[in-house]
């Protein structure tokens, strides 16, 4: 399972109890790797330029990491950050075109920002994080559940601090309003219960002092 080099059940006994509902600390979702910061294919850029509301548009960084724009045609931008990325925009727009043009940049999705889903669910994988993303929000966009998916046997595994934890939730009771819907972060893995990963899932739900509490886990 996608939890599985995070969770080792062997050594699971040594956990201890963490806040609920922790969320994680920006070097957690960025990795503290540079490349975190650098945009690639699939990711998704808003474009304004001051006072030509005409140039103004939301474009996808293609397979081969390009883009096309009014005015510049198509660009290189995959390995470029956001900032390089404006500056060579309007470094292009201040040769040909505008005097000192003001161009704003907006990443409006990018693929960095994903998390995992397996399990119980119809369609498992890595998926894009879309603004403020909630537990339930991943699960409909893997599909929904399967048949044999047990409801009450979610698993989030989550770097906190550089330390993996894990928390478990009831998928049920927070469709009937009956638990908040947890937030989901880049990074996490998700994995919701069924039959093939229930002993993965075992010491997690056994140790969990309560739904919804993060507990350390070994790698």
């Amino acid at each position: 399972g996608c939890g599985g080099p995070n969770f080792d059940p062997a050594t699971a006994s040594a956990v201890h109890a963490g806040p609920s509902f922790t969320v994680p600390t920006q070097a957690d979702i960025v990795r503290l790797d540079p490349a975190a910061a650098l945009l690639g294919p699939g990711d998704k850029l808003g474009f304004k330029v001051l006072g030509l509301a005409e140039l103004d548009r939301t474009v996808r960084v293609d397979s081969n990491g390009m883009i096309a724009l009014p005015l510049i045609g198509d660009m290189q931008v995959a390995g470029s950050t956001a900032a390089d990325i404006r500056a060579q925009v309007e470094r292009r727009l201040g040769e040909r075109y505008l005097q000192n043009p003001d161009v704003t940049l907006e990443v409006v999705e990018t693929l960095s920002r994903r998390f995992v889903i397996d399990g119980g669910v119809r369609t498992p994988g890595v998926y894009a994080i879309t603004g403020n993303q909630t537990l339930i929000q991943a699960v409909a966009q893997a599909q929904g559940v399967t048949e044999t998916a047990r409801l009450s046997e979610v698993v989030v595994f989550r770097d906190i601090s550089g330390v993996p934890h894990a928390a478990l939730f009831n998928l049920a009771d927070i469709r009937g309003g009956r638990a908040a819907d947890p937030a989901i972060f880049p990074n996490d893995r998700i994995i919701v219960g069924n039959n093939e990963n229930r002993a993965l899932l075992r010491d997690i739900i056994a140790l969990s002092p309560f739904v919804g509490a993060f507990v350390q886990v070994a790698r």
